[in-house]
């Protein structure tokens, strides 16, 4: 499981201790924000502040377990961390929240409902430890929504990534990803094919859509696919995430196929793009 652990920034020796009992039973921490060099005052250091505000923010958007350290004291940084994970677990269903330590009574938003207690990070490790993956998500997730980008060039090939980092790593799929709070189904494929590829999605529509049980992950996706055309060639700007993309017509795909758009051609609705 993707975590992160949220503390007071003097606690960063304990988190980096609690960050190798996380790693050495096979979990992965978002962000290690132990490592970020605060410079004081913040509005003298502008961009450190913002770059170390942006990296937490998204280590909590991405991690499945948020996990908040309890302090005598109240943390202000701490704080607004918890308050995102809060706000995604609502919105989204994710990340499953606990705290842990003997002094909750210093944040009102630790009793919130969403918010687990253990009194140690060992028992906390015990009860993940002893709680399949599958069905710890089947238990606190929902489904995510993914969006996936079936985008045609003059040829009517499909342009295809080789994803890397990720469920579904070395596998070849369709740009995309997750829709955001607020958007439409093609806001998303826009904006997913642009960040990935640097490539404008002409005339898109929603095609269909796939039921997606990622089994060994223990993740569920609904994914919402949506084609277009597109002119010019790909640029791999997330390489991180996509280690090369190719143009594949539709007769010659290649081996191993993600799951999502091998489900999309399973339901054999694709006649209105395939010539």
């Amino acid at each position: 499981m993707k975590i992160y652990v949220a503390a007071r920034f003097h606690e960063k020796e304990r988190v980096q201790k609690i960050y190798t009992m996380l790693k050495s039973i096979g979990h992965k921490i978002t962000d290690d924000w132990t490592q970020c060099t605060l410079q004081k005052p913040y509005d003298s250091h502008l961009a450190n502040a913002q770059e170390c505000a942006s990296h937490a923010i998204a280590g909590v958007q991405e991690a499945d377990v948020f996990i908040f350290l309890t302090n005598p004291e109240i943390g202000a940084g701490s704080s607004a961390e918890l308050g995102a994970a809060l706000l995604s677990n609502q919105l989204r269903g994710f990340p499953a929240i606990y705290s842990v330590g003997l002094y909750r009574e210093n944040n009102l938003m630790l009793y919130h409902p969403a918010v687990k207690q253990f009194d140690t990070i060992e028992d906390l490790l015990v009860f993940l430890e002893s709680t399949k993956p599958v069905a710890l998500k089947k238990h606190i997730f929902r489904p995510r929504i993914g969006i996936g980008v079936l985008a045609l060039n003059n040829q009517n090939k499909i342009l295809l990534g080789k994803r890397k980092n990720a469920h579904g790593s070395g596998d070849w799929a369709p740009p995309g990803g997750h829709l955001e709070f607020g958007e439409t189904p093609i806001q998303c494929a826009k904006r997913e094919l642009l960040e990935e590829a640097g490539l404008e999605l002409l005339s898109p529509k929603e095609l269909s859509f796939t039921n997606d049980m990622f089994t060994e992950e223990g993740k569920h996706y609904i994914t919402v696919f949506v084609e277009g055309k597109i002119e010019g060639d790909p640029q791999i700007l997330e390489p991180d995430k996509c280690s090369e993309w190719k143009w594949f017509d539709w007769g010659d795909l290649p081996y191993p196929l993600f799951l999502p758009f091998n489900n999309l051609l399973l339901k054999k609705q694709l006649s209105i793009i395939i010539p």
